[in-house]
């Protein structure tokens, strides 16, 4: 027989009993402490010339095939490609914006329901930034070297356009590799 105090404790084992049943059932991932996906997406440059490359990159589930999209203004597809995340959930693809009049693209990244929107800036009057050419000074030499030797040690914070032009072999990290590569760049060797 229940007495006064049980009584009242059951209503509230059966409430909080609910509420984690429900907890479990309806975000399963997220109750259980799992990715439940959260694709990212990052733009490298945000703003580029029809013509130029674009890096996409990001994370999502690993192992997963992945769309990357890219709409117009009146949401027609402009640009579909479709690319593997590694292991970790990492992914970088590097497409070419295509010939569309200025204005905003929308680059969509993702797989079913799980995406990630960005907005990539065409704009005729940015210049095509070259692969090597950290500095910006339309020339891959030394100082693209030292300045990529700096930003792959971390003495220096590089802005998108930087780590875009840093980034050679495109794999999302400046490294020396990416120095490498500039050397052979600008020693015309590549």
């Amino acid at each position: 027989m229940f007495t006064g105090k049980k009584t009242k404790l059951w209503p509230k084992t059966i409430l909080v009993l609910t509420l984690f049943m429900a907890l479990i059932f309806i975000t399963p991932a997220q109750a259980i402490g799992e990715n439940a996906g959260g694709v990212s997406l990052t733009l490298s440059p945000p703003i580029a010339p029809a013509g130029a490359s674009v890096t996409a990159s990001g994370t999502s589930a690993p192992g997963v095939w992945l769309s990357l999209k890219v709409l117009d203004s009146l949401q027609n597809i402009v640009l579909f490609d479709a690319f593997k995340s590694d292991d970790h959930g990492n992914y970088s693809i590097t497409f070419v914006v295509p010939a569309v009049a200025n204005g905003n693209l929308s680059v969509v990244a993702g797989y079913g329901n799980d995406v990630a929107v960005k907005t990539l800036t065409v704009d005729s009057q940015t210049p095509v930034r070259l692969k090597g050419d950290v500095n910006y000074d339309s020339i891959v030499n030394v100082l693209d070297v030292v300045k990529t030797v700096n930003i792959a040690l971390g003495k220096v914070q590089p802005s998108p356009d930087d780590f875009y032009a840093a980034d050679v072999n495109s794999d999302s990290v400046v490294n020396v590799l990416d120095v490498v590569k500039i050397v052979n760049i600008a020693l015309n060797l590549q």
